[in-house]
C-alpha cells in the first residue's frame, strides 16, 4: 500500500514539472520578444501650455458668485482713535523683540508686525516689550500706556 501511495505521489510530481517546463519556456521567449521594442519615449516640439490646460479644468476656475452680497454703508460718529483701539495679538520676546497688532484704522485680516521704536498710531511707538505686556509711548504728549495681550489697561505718566 505505501509503494502504491510513493508511486501513485511520483507521477504525479513528474507530470507537474512536465507540464511547468513548457509553460515556463513559453514565457520566456514572450519576454524574449518584448525586448525587441523600441521603447524609446517621443518627445513633442510644441510646448505645452499649462496656463490653457489648468483653465479648462473647472476645478481650477475661481468660484462664481450667485447672488452678489449687498453692501451697506453704515456711517459712525467720528470719534478719535486711541492707541488702546488696537488689538494686541501676539508678543515676541526673542532678539528682535516685536508684537504683533490688528491696528484700529486698518482693513488688514492679518496683524502687522512691529518693532521696538514703531508705531501704527502717529506720535505712538513702542517704548518697552515684555512677555505680557507693551509700553506704549507718546512723545507729544509725553504719556505713556500700557496695553496687555487681547486687553488694554490704562497708565499715564
Amino acid at each position: 500500500m505505501n509503494k502504491k501511495l510513493a508511486l501513485t505521489l511520483a507521477l504525479l510530481l513528474l507530470l507537474t514539472v512536465a507540464l511547468s517546463i513548457p509553460a515556463h519556456l513559453h514565457w520566456s521567449n514572450e519576454t524574449a520578444d518584448a525586448k525587441d521594442y523600441d521603447l524609446t519615449i517621443g518627445t513633442s516640439s510644441e510646448p505645452i501650455d499649462w496656463q490653457d490646460l489648468l483653465a479648462s479644468v473647472a476645478q481650477f476656475q475661481p468660484p462664481v458668485s450667485e447672488t452678489a452680497i449687498p453692501t451697506t454703508s453704515v456711517t459712525v460718529a467720528d470719534k478719535s482713535v486711541s492707541i488702546l483701539d488696537g488689538k494686541l495679538v501676539g508678543i515676541v520676546v526673542d532678539s528682535p523683540a516685536s508684537i504683533l497688532i490688528f491696528p484700529a484704522n486698518s482693513d488688514t485680516i492679518a496683524p502687522i508686525q512691529l518693532g521696538l521704536g514703531e508705531g501704527w498710531l502717529d506720535g505712538w511707538s513702542i517704548q518697552h516689550i515684555e512677555t505680557d505686556r507693551v509700553v506704549w509711548h507718546n512723545s507729544t504728549e509725553q504719556r505713556s500706556i500700557t496695553q496687555t495681550l487681547f486687553q488694554s489697561s490704562r497708565t499715564d505718566g
